[in-house]
Protein backbone atom coordinates (compact mmCIF):
# COMPACT_ATOMS: atom_id res chain seq x y z
CA UNK A 1 0.00 0.00 0.00
CA UNK A 2 1.56 3.33 -1.01
CA UNK A 3 2.44 5.55 1.83
CA UNK A 4 0.50 8.72 2.28
CA UNK A 5 2.46 11.89 1.75
CA UNK A 6 3.21 13.84 4.82
CA UNK A 7 1.14 17.03 4.58
CA UNK A 8 3.89 18.85 6.35
CA UNK A 9 6.18 18.11 3.39
CA UNK A 10 3.83 19.52 0.73
CA UNK A 11 5.32 22.25 -1.36
CA UNK A 12 3.83 25.32 -2.87
CA UNK A 13 3.28 25.90 -6.54
CA UNK A 14 6.69 27.55 -6.83
CA UNK A 15 8.22 24.37 -5.52
CA UNK A 16 9.19 25.86 -2.21
CA UNK A 17 8.33 24.24 1.06
CA UNK A 18 5.41 25.37 3.10
CA UNK A 19 6.55 28.38 5.11
CA UNK A 20 4.63 27.17 8.13
CA UNK A 21 7.19 24.55 8.85
CA UNK A 22 10.40 26.42 8.08
CA UNK A 23 13.17 25.66 5.67
CA UNK A 24 14.30 22.50 7.37
CA UNK A 25 12.92 19.12 6.41
CA UNK A 26 14.16 17.49 9.63
CA UNK A 27 11.48 17.27 12.23
CA UNK A 28 12.18 16.49 15.87
CA UNK A 29 9.96 16.57 18.89
CA UNK A 30 9.99 19.78 20.82
CA UNK A 31 12.14 19.26 23.93
CA UNK A 32 10.43 19.71 27.27
CA UNK A 33 11.94 22.46 29.35
CA UNK A 34 14.03 21.10 32.17
CA UNK A 35 12.92 22.25 35.59
CA UNK A 36 15.74 23.35 37.75
CA UNK A 37 15.82 23.86 41.47
CA UNK A 38 15.23 27.35 42.77
CA UNK A 39 18.22 29.55 43.24
CA UNK A 40 19.43 30.51 46.65
CA UNK A 41 17.24 33.59 46.56
CA UNK A 42 14.14 31.42 46.16
CA UNK A 43 13.48 32.31 42.49
CA UNK A 44 12.84 29.70 39.85
CA UNK A 45 14.73 30.28 36.54
CA UNK A 46 12.65 31.67 33.70
CA UNK A 47 12.07 29.79 30.48
CA UNK A 48 14.36 31.10 27.73
CA UNK A 49 12.65 33.35 25.17
CA UNK A 50 11.58 31.86 21.86
CA UNK A 51 14.23 33.80 19.98
CA UNK A 52 16.96 31.84 21.72
CA UNK A 53 15.62 28.46 20.71
CA UNK A 54 17.96 26.35 18.63
CA UNK A 55 17.49 26.29 14.91
CA UNK A 56 15.31 23.57 13.59
CA UNK A 57 12.78 23.62 16.42
CA UNK A 58 9.14 24.16 15.75
CA UNK A 59 8.09 27.76 15.64
CA UNK A 60 4.82 29.21 16.70
CA UNK A 61 2.18 29.47 13.98
CA UNK A 62 1.90 33.06 12.76
CA UNK A 63 -1.80 33.15 13.21
CA UNK A 64 -1.68 36.25 15.31
CA UNK A 65 0.94 38.75 16.24
CA UNK A 66 3.27 37.54 18.93
CA UNK A 67 2.98 39.47 22.11
CA UNK A 68 5.79 41.68 23.15
CA UNK A 69 8.39 40.51 25.58
CA UNK A 70 7.23 40.37 29.19
CA UNK A 71 9.69 41.33 31.83
CA UNK A 72 10.09 38.58 34.42
CA UNK A 73 8.86 39.36 37.91
CA UNK A 74 11.69 40.36 40.16
CA UNK A 75 11.44 39.10 43.72
CA UNK A 76 13.37 40.70 46.56
CA UNK A 77 16.40 38.85 47.69
CA UNK A 78 15.93 36.79 50.83
CA UNK A 79 17.54 38.29 53.91
CA UNK A 80 17.41 37.20 57.56
CA UNK A 81 14.82 39.90 58.16
CA UNK A 82 12.40 38.74 55.48
CA UNK A 83 13.45 35.11 55.13
CA UNK A 84 10.18 33.88 56.62
CA UNK A 85 8.22 36.06 54.17
CA UNK A 86 10.29 34.98 51.20
CA UNK A 87 9.90 31.30 51.99
CA UNK A 88 6.66 30.64 53.89
CA UNK A 89 6.38 27.50 55.97
CA UNK A 90 4.58 24.65 54.29
CA UNK A 91 1.05 24.04 55.59
CA UNK A 92 -0.21 20.45 55.42
CA UNK A 93 -3.08 19.92 53.04
CA UNK A 94 -6.43 19.73 54.78
CA UNK A 95 -5.35 21.87 57.72
CA UNK A 96 -7.83 24.53 58.88
CA UNK A 97 -7.34 27.79 57.04
CA UNK A 98 -5.78 26.26 53.84
CA UNK A 99 -7.33 25.93 50.41
CA UNK A 100 -8.18 22.30 50.97
CA UNK A 101 -8.90 22.57 54.74
CA UNK A 102 -12.32 22.71 56.38
CA UNK A 103 -13.38 25.70 58.53
CA UNK A 104 -12.02 25.70 62.10
CA UNK A 105 -14.51 23.97 64.45
CA UNK A 106 -14.44 22.62 68.00
CA UNK A 107 -13.87 18.95 68.23
CA UNK A 108 -16.86 16.92 69.42
CA UNK A 109 -14.67 15.14 71.92
CA UNK A 110 -13.48 18.45 73.41
CA UNK A 111 -17.05 19.69 73.72
CA UNK A 112 -18.08 16.48 75.48
CA UNK A 113 -15.17 16.72 77.89
CA UNK A 114 -16.04 20.29 78.77
CA UNK A 115 -19.69 19.40 79.27
CA UNK A 116 -18.70 16.50 81.54
CA UNK A 117 -16.39 18.80 83.53
CA UNK A 118 -19.21 21.30 84.05
CA UNK A 119 -21.59 18.55 85.18
CA UNK A 120 -19.01 17.17 87.62
CA UNK A 121 -18.44 20.66 89.05
CA UNK A 122 -22.18 21.15 89.52
CA UNK A 123 -22.50 17.73 91.16
CA UNK A 124 -19.65 18.46 93.59
CA UNK A 125 -21.20 21.83 94.42
CA UNK A 126 -24.54 20.14 95.06
CA UNK A 127 -22.95 17.48 97.28
CA UNK A 128 -21.31 20.21 99.36
CA UNK A 129 -23.95 22.93 99.36
CA UNK A 130 -27.00 20.71 99.89
CA UNK A 131 -25.85 19.05 103.16
CA UNK A 132 -24.60 22.40 104.47
CA UNK A 133 -27.98 23.96 103.71
CA UNK A 134 -29.72 21.13 105.58
CA UNK A 135 -27.37 21.56 108.54
CA UNK A 136 -27.90 25.31 108.66
CA UNK A 137 -31.67 24.77 108.54
CA UNK A 138 -31.50 22.49 111.59
CA UNK A 139 -28.99 24.75 113.33
CA UNK A 140 -31.24 27.79 112.94
CA UNK A 141 -34.19 25.96 114.55
CA UNK A 142 -32.33 24.74 117.65
CA UNK A 143 -33.12 25.93 121.16
CA UNK A 144 -30.15 27.01 123.29
CA UNK A 145 -29.21 26.57 126.95
CA UNK A 146 -26.04 27.30 128.91
CA UNK A 147 -25.30 23.66 129.80
CA UNK A 148 -21.49 23.52 129.73
CA UNK A 149 -19.87 25.60 132.40
CA UNK A 150 -16.31 25.59 133.68
CA UNK A 151 -15.61 21.88 133.96
CA UNK A 152 -13.30 20.55 136.65
CA UNK A 153 -12.62 17.36 134.65
CA UNK A 154 -9.54 17.07 132.46
CA UNK A 155 -10.11 17.20 128.73
CA UNK A 156 -10.38 13.73 127.16
CA UNK A 157 -9.78 12.72 123.52
CA UNK A 158 -12.66 12.19 121.11
CA UNK A 159 -16.06 13.90 121.24
CA UNK A 160 -18.49 13.05 124.04
CA UNK A 161 -22.15 14.10 123.90
CA UNK A 162 -24.63 13.94 126.76
CA UNK A 163 -28.11 13.09 125.43
CA UNK A 164 -31.02 13.83 127.73
CA UNK A 165 -34.68 12.96 127.33
CA UNK A 166 -36.60 15.31 129.59
CA UNK A 167 -39.91 14.13 131.02
CA UNK A 168 -41.38 17.63 130.90
CA UNK A 169 -45.11 17.41 130.10
CA UNK A 170 -45.23 20.89 128.57
CA UNK A 171 -47.25 20.88 125.37
CA UNK A 172 -48.56 17.32 125.75
CA UNK A 173 -50.85 15.18 127.88
CA UNK A 174 -48.64 12.12 127.55
CA UNK A 175 -47.45 10.70 130.85
CA UNK A 176 -49.91 12.39 133.22
CA UNK A 177 -49.81 15.71 135.00
CA UNK A 178 -46.50 15.57 136.89
CA UNK A 179 -45.02 19.00 137.53
CA UNK A 180 -41.48 20.07 136.77
CA UNK A 181 -38.99 18.18 134.65
CA UNK A 182 -36.63 15.28 135.25
CA UNK A 183 -34.54 13.18 132.93
CA UNK A 184 -36.49 10.26 131.56
CA UNK A 185 -33.43 8.97 129.70
CA UNK A 186 -29.69 9.73 129.86
CA UNK A 187 -27.20 8.52 127.27
CA UNK A 188 -23.55 9.19 126.48
CA UNK A 189 -22.42 9.20 122.84
CA UNK A 190 -18.66 8.96 122.33
CA UNK A 191 -17.20 9.53 118.84
CA UNK A 192 -13.50 8.53 118.76
CA UNK A 193 -10.95 10.88 117.30
CA UNK A 194 -8.67 8.40 115.53
CA UNK A 195 -11.23 6.01 114.07
CA UNK A 196 -12.92 3.02 115.56
CA UNK A 197 -16.56 2.37 116.46
CA UNK A 198 -18.73 5.04 118.03
CA UNK A 199 -20.22 4.11 121.41
CA UNK A 200 -23.71 4.80 122.79
CA UNK A 201 -24.05 4.10 126.52
CA UNK A 202 -27.30 4.24 128.52
CA UNK A 203 -27.11 5.55 132.09
CA UNK A 204 -30.17 4.33 134.03
CA UNK A 205 -32.00 7.30 135.45
CA UNK A 206 -32.19 5.60 138.88
CA UNK A 207 -28.39 5.30 139.07
CA UNK A 208 -27.29 6.21 142.60
CA UNK A 209 -24.59 8.90 142.25
CA UNK A 210 -23.07 11.81 144.13
CA UNK A 211 -24.57 15.12 142.97
CA UNK A 212 -21.92 17.87 143.34
CA UNK A 213 -22.92 20.32 146.06
CA UNK A 214 -25.80 18.13 147.28
CA UNK A 215 -25.81 14.45 148.29
CA UNK A 216 -26.06 10.96 146.87
CA UNK A 217 -29.33 10.41 145.07
CA UNK A 218 -30.73 9.26 141.75
CA UNK A 219 -28.94 10.84 138.80
CA UNK A 220 -32.17 12.19 137.30
CA UNK A 221 -32.68 14.29 140.43
CA UNK A 222 -29.64 16.37 139.44
CA UNK A 223 -31.61 17.75 136.51
CA UNK A 224 -34.47 18.75 138.81
CA UNK A 225 -32.07 20.32 141.34
CA UNK A 226 -29.85 22.34 139.02
CA UNK A 227 -30.91 21.82 135.41
CA UNK A 228 -28.58 20.88 132.58
CA UNK A 229 -25.35 22.32 134.11
CA UNK A 230 -25.69 20.27 137.31
CA UNK A 231 -26.54 17.11 135.37
CA UNK A 232 -23.42 17.59 133.21
CA UNK A 233 -21.26 18.06 136.32
CA UNK A 234 -22.76 14.94 137.95
CA UNK A 235 -22.06 12.74 134.90
CA UNK A 236 -18.53 14.12 134.49
CA UNK A 237 -17.67 13.47 138.14
CA UNK A 238 -19.05 9.92 138.00
CA UNK A 239 -17.35 8.92 134.73
CA UNK A 240 -14.22 11.07 134.55
CA UNK A 241 -15.20 11.93 130.95
CA UNK A 242 -15.24 15.52 129.73
CA UNK A 243 -18.65 16.29 128.16
CA UNK A 244 -18.07 18.25 124.94
CA UNK A 245 -21.68 18.95 124.01
CA UNK A 246 -25.22 18.65 125.30
CA UNK A 247 -28.41 17.57 123.47
CA UNK A 248 -31.84 17.53 125.08
CA UNK A 249 -35.38 16.81 123.92
CA UNK A 250 -38.73 16.65 125.67
CA UNK A 251 -41.78 14.46 125.17
CA UNK A 252 -43.25 16.72 122.50
CA UNK A 253 -39.93 17.06 120.69
CA UNK A 254 -39.31 13.33 120.66
CA UNK A 255 -42.72 12.63 119.11
CA UNK A 256 -42.16 15.39 116.54
CA UNK A 257 -38.82 13.94 115.49
CA UNK A 258 -40.35 10.49 114.94
CA UNK A 259 -43.21 11.98 112.92
CA UNK A 260 -40.78 14.14 110.92
CA UNK A 261 -38.81 11.10 109.68
CA UNK A 262 -42.05 9.38 108.72
CA UNK A 263 -42.33 6.98 111.67
CA UNK A 264 -40.10 4.12 112.75
CA UNK A 265 -40.43 0.35 112.62
CA UNK A 266 -40.05 -1.48 115.93
CA UNK A 267 -40.36 -5.16 116.73
CA UNK A 268 -41.43 -5.75 120.37
CA UNK A 269 -41.10 -9.44 121.30
CA UNK A 270 -44.33 -9.37 123.27
CA UNK A 271 -47.50 -7.30 123.55
CA UNK A 272 -47.33 -4.29 125.90
CA UNK A 273 -50.20 -2.57 127.66
CA UNK A 274 -49.17 0.31 129.93
CA UNK A 275 -51.85 2.94 130.75
CA UNK A 276 -49.27 5.24 132.39
CA UNK A 277 -47.30 5.40 129.15
CA UNK A 278 -50.53 5.39 127.09
CA UNK A 279 -49.26 2.35 125.23
CA UNK A 280 -51.21 -0.62 123.92
CA UNK A 281 -49.38 -2.53 121.16
CA UNK A 282 -49.23 -6.07 119.83
CA UNK A 283 -46.12 -8.23 119.54
CA UNK A 284 -44.15 -8.24 116.29
CA UNK A 285 -42.78 -5.68 113.85
CA UNK A 286 -44.95 -2.63 113.31
CA UNK A 287 -44.74 1.00 112.21
CA UNK A 288 -44.93 3.47 115.11
CA UNK A 289 -45.83 7.13 114.94
CA UNK A 290 -44.50 9.74 117.35
CA UNK A 291 -46.93 9.15 120.23
CA UNK A 292 -46.64 5.36 120.05
CA UNK A 293 -42.83 5.49 119.86
CA UNK A 294 -42.75 7.82 122.87
CA UNK A 295 -44.86 5.42 124.93
CA UNK A 296 -42.64 2.54 123.83
CA UNK A 297 -39.55 4.45 124.98
CA UNK A 298 -41.07 5.33 128.37
CA UNK A 299 -42.81 2.17 129.51
CA UNK A 300 -41.13 0.23 132.32
CA UNK A 301 -43.80 -1.06 134.68
CA UNK A 302 -44.68 -3.93 132.36
CA UNK A 303 -41.02 -4.81 131.81
CA UNK A 304 -39.49 -7.30 134.27
CA UNK A 305 -36.11 -5.55 133.84
CA UNK A 306 -37.62 -2.18 134.73
CA UNK A 307 -35.36 0.78 133.99
CA UNK A 308 -32.73 -1.40 132.28
CA UNK A 309 -35.28 -2.70 129.78
CA UNK A 310 -36.46 0.84 129.10
CA UNK A 311 -32.85 1.93 128.42
CA UNK A 312 -32.52 -0.85 125.84
CA UNK A 313 -35.68 0.27 124.04
CA UNK A 314 -34.54 3.87 124.03
CA UNK A 315 -31.30 2.92 122.26
CA UNK A 316 -33.29 0.84 119.75
CA UNK A 317 -35.47 3.85 119.02
CA UNK A 318 -32.42 6.09 118.63
CA UNK A 319 -31.00 3.63 116.10
CA UNK A 320 -34.29 3.52 114.17
CA UNK A 321 -34.55 7.33 114.10
CA UNK A 322 -30.93 7.64 112.92
CA UNK A 323 -31.61 5.08 110.17
CA UNK A 324 -34.73 6.83 108.92
CA UNK A 325 -33.15 10.28 109.15
CA UNK A 326 -30.17 9.22 107.03
CA UNK A 327 -32.11 7.22 104.44
CA UNK A 328 -31.63 8.28 100.78
CA UNK A 329 -35.42 8.43 100.31
CA UNK A 330 -35.52 11.29 102.81
CA UNK A 331 -32.20 13.05 102.20
CA UNK A 332 -32.49 13.13 98.39
CA UNK A 333 -35.99 14.61 98.52
CA UNK A 334 -35.68 18.30 99.47
CA UNK A 335 -39.44 18.53 100.04
CA UNK A 336 -39.00 16.05 102.91
CA UNK A 337 -35.41 16.75 103.97
CA UNK A 338 -35.78 20.44 104.80
CA UNK A 339 -39.02 20.10 106.82
CA UNK A 340 -37.43 17.18 108.69
CA UNK A 341 -34.28 19.20 109.45
CA UNK A 342 -36.42 22.10 110.65
CA UNK A 343 -38.63 19.87 112.83
CA UNK A 344 -35.65 17.99 114.23
CA UNK A 345 -33.85 21.20 115.07
CA UNK A 346 -36.86 22.78 116.79
CA UNK A 347 -37.29 19.61 118.90
CA UNK A 348 -33.75 19.78 120.34
CA UNK A 349 -32.06 21.98 122.91
CA UNK A 350 -28.27 22.27 122.73
CA UNK A 351 -25.51 24.22 124.43
CA UNK A 352 -24.95 27.83 123.44
CA UNK A 353 -21.57 26.95 121.91
CA UNK A 354 -22.87 24.19 119.61
CA UNK A 355 -21.99 24.85 115.96
CA UNK A 356 -22.60 23.20 112.61
CA UNK A 357 -19.49 21.01 112.95
CA UNK A 358 -20.68 19.72 116.33
CA UNK A 359 -24.07 18.92 114.86
CA UNK A 360 -22.51 17.00 111.94
CA UNK A 361 -20.26 15.00 114.30
CA UNK A 362 -23.26 14.18 116.47
CA UNK A 363 -25.35 12.95 113.52
CA UNK A 364 -22.44 10.91 112.16
CA UNK A 365 -21.74 9.40 115.57
CA UNK A 366 -25.38 8.46 116.17
CA UNK A 367 -25.59 6.69 112.83
CA UNK A 368 -22.28 4.90 113.43
CA UNK A 369 -23.17 3.79 116.97
CA UNK A 370 -26.56 2.52 115.81
CA UNK A 371 -25.10 0.49 112.93
CA UNK A 372 -23.75 -3.05 113.07
CA UNK A 373 -20.20 -1.68 113.39
CA UNK A 374 -21.00 0.49 116.41
CA UNK A 375 -21.32 -0.29 120.11
CA UNK A 376 -24.61 0.15 121.99
CA UNK A 377 -24.75 -0.86 125.64
CA UNK A 378 -25.83 0.10 129.17
CA UNK A 379 -23.58 0.80 132.13
CA UNK A 380 -22.70 -2.51 133.81
CA UNK A 381 -24.73 -2.71 137.03
CA UNK A 382 -24.43 -4.76 140.20
CA UNK A 383 -28.05 -4.49 141.37
CA UNK A 384 -31.35 -2.71 140.74
CA UNK A 385 -33.36 -3.29 143.93
CA UNK A 386 -31.49 -1.56 146.73
CA UNK A 387 -33.72 0.71 148.84
CA UNK A 388 -32.43 4.13 149.97
CA UNK A 389 -33.88 7.44 151.13
CA UNK A 390 -34.37 8.19 147.43
CA UNK A 391 -36.27 4.96 146.87
CA UNK A 392 -35.20 1.93 144.87
CA UNK A 393 -31.93 2.65 143.10
CA UNK A 394 -29.52 1.14 140.56
CA UNK A 395 -25.93 0.46 141.65
CA UNK A 396 -23.16 0.32 139.04
CA UNK A 397 -20.71 -2.58 139.02
CA UNK A 398 -17.56 -0.89 140.38
CA UNK A 399 -15.01 -2.94 138.43
CA UNK A 400 -16.75 -3.25 135.05
CA UNK A 401 -18.11 0.30 134.99
CA UNK A 402 -14.64 1.69 135.76
CA UNK A 403 -13.19 -0.43 132.93
CA UNK A 404 -15.79 1.10 130.60
CA UNK A 405 -15.07 4.70 131.62
CA UNK A 406 -11.32 4.14 131.55
CA UNK A 407 -11.46 2.81 127.98
CA UNK A 408 -13.55 5.81 126.88
CA UNK A 409 -11.19 8.25 128.60
CA UNK A 410 -8.38 6.72 126.53
CA UNK A 411 -10.52 6.85 123.36
CA UNK A 412 -10.18 3.06 123.04
CA UNK A 413 -13.59 2.09 121.72
CA UNK A 414 -12.45 -1.36 120.61
CA UNK A 415 -11.91 -2.19 124.30
CA UNK A 416 -15.46 -0.97 124.93
CA UNK A 417 -16.70 -3.39 122.29
CA UNK A 418 -15.14 -6.27 124.22
CA UNK A 419 -16.87 -5.12 127.41
CA UNK A 420 -20.22 -4.85 125.59
CA UNK A 421 -19.86 -8.35 124.15
CA UNK A 422 -19.07 -9.79 127.57
CA UNK A 423 -22.09 -8.01 129.00
CA UNK A 424 -24.36 -9.37 126.27
CA UNK A 425 -23.09 -12.90 126.91
CA UNK A 426 -23.73 -12.60 130.65
CA UNK A 427 -27.32 -11.38 130.24
CA UNK A 428 -28.31 -13.86 127.52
Amino acid sequence: MPSQPDPRRETSAEGTEDPRWGPSTTYRARPRPRLRRPDEDGRRPQRPPSSSRPAGTRAEAPSRPAPGPVAPAVRPAATPANASAARPAATPAGAPGTTYGRPRRRSTRVRRRRTAAVLVALLVAALVVYPVALGLTALGALERVDALGASTVENTPGSTYLLVGSDSREGTTIGGDAEGARTDSILLLHVPRGGGPSVLVSIPRDSYLEVPGYYETKVNAAFALGGAPLLVDTVEQATGLRVDDYVETGFTGFAEIVDAVGGVEMCPPSAIEDPKARLDIEAGCQEMDGDTALGYARTRYEDPRGDLGRADRQRELMAAIADEGASPALLLNPFRAFPTARAGGSALTVDESTGLGDLVTFARGMRSASSSGGVSMAVPVAGTDRMTNSGQVVDWDPEQSEALWSALRQDDTEAVRAIAEAQATATS
